[in-house]
């Protein structure tokens, strides 16, 4: 290749850090030299890798190294011909194991294309170990995970980010999907909205807004928004929304939504069966109190929305029974009477 520029030799040096270290894959000068030879078939002698490596570090890269003093040498400085530098790798900003976390949150999630999904993935591994045991490509499909289609999600969070940040009001179709499982406007105009909080539940990305006519608070899949446009109006106050009038609980309201559907929050009461408290738990958050409890079943109590509390029944009825409100237990014996007859029981 000919004599290379300095700084075509530092960013070559950094590459080969970065492709072919971590902190358990320590490289030596001569391996830098061999990589640097194989890889942009540059010849670098070791005082130049050396050098390198110090301006590398000079300039914020964190590179880590150790000192190795010859024998028979005086330790002066690093600069010095009688210390050598070896164990050196690169300090790479994401472990495997945060990789693996992030990725798996995307992959599992529902609000983003396959085609996406495997883009972003490849990006956040480039900032981790050329190491990292990820063996998600390969080994998962990424359209048959059950991601949305809509190719307009990510402008769509992009728009709505800036909508919350400059407090704007955003106008958009809202859909809903056909027999052809494609989506198709639930009605032809576009809803007005004043957004708030975009939040992540159950694996949907959702926009926590106020549907401008009404004062209550509503919640949109975001996967579901189409030809979403930022209008130059200025967003309604959430203190002026229903029930908000000294402020919004994002992390109240996430508790009391479990399935993010808009609604009023009641005071419940639910006979239980001993082992649910986990679920509770991971379903609910830790805001309950125990009123009573045998060996084998516990009656408690604790706020949540009450759409919320239907399904959740529903979803754990052999196991559950709903003291109060009656309504919702009411909602519930007429639900099962329907189930019994759409079964063909007397």
């Amino acid at each position: 290749m000919g004599r290379q520029p300095v700084k075509n030799n530092l960013i070559m040096t950094l590459e080969v850090i970065k492709r072919h270290s971590d902190v358990d894959h320590r490289l030596t000068q001569k391996n830098i030299q061999e990589y640097l030879q194989t890889d942009f078939e540059l010849t670098c002698d070791r005082k130049t890798v050396k050098r390198n490596l110090m301006n590398l570090i000079e300039f914020g890269f964190d590179i880590e190294y150790t000192e190795i003093e010859r024998k028979n040498g005086s330790h002066k400085s690093v600069d010095d011909v009688n210390v050598i530098i070896t164990d050196i790798y690169y300090n790479h900003t994401l472990e495997p194991s945060e990789v693996k976390l992030i990725s798996d949150g995307l992959l599992f999630s529902r609000y983003v294309t396959g085609r996406e999904t495997e883009r972003l993935i490849s990006k956040i591994e480039k900032h981790s170990s050329p190491f990292a045991e990820n063996r998600i490509k390969g080994s998962v499909n990424y359209e048959t995970i059950g991601h949305t289609e809509n190719a307009q999600v990510l402008y769509s969070v992009e728009l709505l980010n800036q909508a919350i940040e400059e407090k704007k009001q955003i106008e958009f179709l809202y859909c809903e999907y056909g027999t052809d499982k494609k989506l198709h406007p639930k009605k032809t105009d576009k809803y007005i909205i004043n957004p708030y909080y975009t939040v992540t539940a159950n694996g949907r990305y959702y926009l926590i807004c106020n549907v401008d006519k009404y004062d209550n608070i509503a919640n949109f899949r975001v996967d579901k928004i189409l030809e979403i446009q930022l209008i130059d109006m200025p967003q309604k106050d959430i203190r002026k929304t229903a029930g908000n009038s000294h402020g919004f609980d994002l992390s109240k309201y996430m508790k009391d939504h479990i399935y993010m559907f808009s609604g009023e929050t009641v005071n419940a009461e639910l006979e239980i069966d001993r082992f649910l408290i986990g679920q509770i738990i991971d379903w609910f958050g830790k805001g309950f109190n125990v009123l009573s409890e045998s060996n084998d079943k516990c009656v408690i109590s604790l706020k949540v929305n009450e759409n919320a509390l239907f399904y959740w029944t529903m979803q754990y009825s052999q196991f559950v029974k709903i003291i109060k409100p009656q309504s919702v237990a009411d909602r519930v014996v007429s639900v099962a009477r329907d189930i019994i007859l759409k079964y063909g029981e007397e």
